[in-house]
Formats: C-alpha cells, structure tokens, sequence
C-alpha cells in the first residue's frame, strides 16, 4: 500500500503535516517517507502544482495473509482542518 497525505499554505507552498495513526494495522507495520508529490486535481488553483507530501507504506508482516486496516488523520496546520484518511489492505 502507498497512500500519499500533504498540506499546503493558500499560496500552494508546502506546509509540514500533522499526521496521526488513529487505527495501526494489526498485521504489519507503516511508515511515512517525505518526498515529492502534485497536489491533488480538486484543489482549487493549487491543482496540479508540485509540492512534497508524505507517502504511507504499507509493510507486512512476514507471513501474513487476509486484511488489514489502516486509519490516519492528515492535520494541516494553516487552515487548521484535517481529513481522516481509512485504507484496506488485502494481504495475499
């Protein structure tokens, strides 16, 4: 799995998130990697801008099989609003 979370300032300048594991997988592991991304289409005139976001990889663990459940909370602390964000790994 590699889901991506960013934030960003009105003028679509990077802003550091605050990203907070609400549901940890039970049957392996995530870590976020800062790295390059583009702002997502909906995102008004920021749209399709470069920024940095942070990628969330999905590690499992060694013999794992069946589904697994990851929930994180993406904070931006400019317009102080956040969005949960719920994935669903299938492990085969």
């Amino acid at each position: 799995m590699n889901r991506e979370a960013t934030c960003w300032k009105p003028d679509c300048s990077f802003v550091g998130c605050r990203i907070t594991v609400i549901v940890k997988p039970r049957l392996g592991r995530i870590a976020p990697r800062l790295g390059p991304t583009t702002i997502r289409s909906d995102a008004g005139h920021c749209a399709g801008r470069p920024t940095k976001g942070f990628q969330i990889i999905y590690y499992a663990n060694r013999g794992a099989r069946g589904v697994d459940e990851v929930t994180i909370q993406n904070f931006n602390p400019v317009i102080k609003k956040g969005v949960m964000i719920r994935v669903v790994i299938t492990i085969q």
